[in-house]
């Protein structure tokens, strides 16, 4: 059954343990992103091998999306985010007791099947219950729990380093049943779904990057993670590089919170005037917020706030416009498949954008590669929407 306002969203019985789980497998995922290269490093693993995890790791979720994004089409909602959050305890347990790196990695192919199943599950569910009339504000809603679940997880964990590492992973245990005990009492949202060949699956990919105006989609959301994506990773060093000024976690702080509130600002602006109105702003900010990261270093803090903000609002407000976009020209039983593509497309903005950053960086610093990597996502986003008509809807 739709739902129909923001008030019958928050009060339906299958919305509230969803979003409850969902919070909680973010507070996880969270950690497999930050907090596990900092445990590497206490267990004596080189910056070699903390790079070669976190990439092992992302590369493999990639890969196994193609297969495994689509689950929640073929088998339920439900199915595919209880069999992510079990995954994902197990994964957990595994590096916990994991005697070497061979067996660190073999854990983190099991934790990257989890983040295959879950991310495009969610988007999926909020597409399900949703009219049309009210889908970007609800799926900005959404977004905006994840980006909460993103920002609080890496304080709880760290929390839980500072008692010991152990108890982190035990948290983490206890946090991954909590999430299976609320998604468990979630209702099946897709009663559609059956079973699908290996070249019916082939089918469905080549069906949907066929079409031209999702294929925009997809790409700006590329576009988009290489700047994202970049800063997250990159913002911290940067900072540090500098003097006066205040720590990354603040900045980290400022990005994320206007972020959360523009996912659910550009949501409610989209139902009301639609994407094609909303989403050149949105893009024209971000990029100023991306060419803004170098003037950090030449006026310091103000800077530092200005960019955080302008940064977050812009790059949040896109994202929900290329979300709604790729819901909006995609059949109803491949919604899943879908957003599988789409969250390969941030996977792999976020390495594009990181390794065109670091080369560029080695040549001319910091400052002045943000200005060129700007300049490249500006340049990307604009040709994308210069054709409005057959981009946008």
């Amino acid at each position: 059954m739709k739902i129909i306002s923001v008030k019958d969203f928050f009060k339906n019985r299958t919305v509230l343990f969803f979003l409850t789980g969902t919070f909680f497998m973010m507070l996880n995922m969270s950690m497999a992103y930050i907090v596990i290269p900092v445990y590497l490093v206490s267990t004596g693993a080189s910056v070699a091998q903390v790079g070669m995890s976190t990439a092992f790791y992302s590369i493999v979720a990639i890969i196994l999306r193609v297969f495994l994004g689509p689950v929640a089409d073929n088998r339920g909602r439900k199915f595919s985010m209880l069999a992510s959050t079990i995954t994902f305890l197990i994964s957990t347990v595994f590096i916990w007791v994991a005697p070497n790196f061979i067996w660190h990695l073999f854990a983190r192919a099991i934790q990257a099947i989890s983040l295959a199943l879950f991310m495009s599950t969610g988007s999926s569910v909020i597409s399900d219950l949703s009219e049309e009339n009210n889908l970007a504000t609800f799926m900005g809603i959404y977004r905006a729990l994840l980006g909460l679940g993103f920002l609080v997880g890496p304080i709880f964990s760290l929390a839980m380093i500072k008692i010991s590492y152990d108890a982190m992973f035990i948290a983490n245990i206890i946090i991954s049943i909590i999430a299976f005990i609320f998604l468990m009492q979630v209702t099946e949202t897709c009663n559609y779904h059956e079973h699908k060949t290996e070249s019916s699956l082939l089918l469905d990919y080549k069906g949907l990057l066929g079409i031209r105006k999702l294929r925009k989609y997809y790409y700006l959301t590329i576009m988009l993670a290489v700047g994202y994506g970049t800063v997250m990773a990159t913002s911290a060093n940067y900072l540090y590089s500098l003097s006066d000024t205040w720590s990354p976690s603040i900045f980290i702080f400022l990005l994320s919170g206007s972020g959360m509130l523009a996912s659910m600002t550009a949501g409610w602006l989209i139902d009301k005037f639609s994407i094609k109105k909303i989403i050149v702003p949105a893009v024209s900010i971000a990029v100023i917020g991306m060419l803004g990261m170098a003037t950090i270093s030449w006026f310091g803090n103000i800077a530092l706030v200005g960019v955080g903000i302008i940064f977050g609002l812009g790059n949040n407000s896109a994202v929900i416009c290329a979300v709604t976009g790729v819901d909006s020209f995609t059949s109803t039983k491949l919604k899943a498949t879908s957003f599988s593509i789409q969250e390969s497309s941030i996977d792999g903005g976020n390495a594009i954008g990181n390794f065109i950053f670091g080369w560029v960086a080695l040549v001319v610093g910091y400052a002045n590669a943000f200005i060129v990597l700007g300049s490249i996502m500006a340049i990307g986003c604009f040709l994308l929407l210069a054709d409005r008509e057959k981009a946008i809807k």
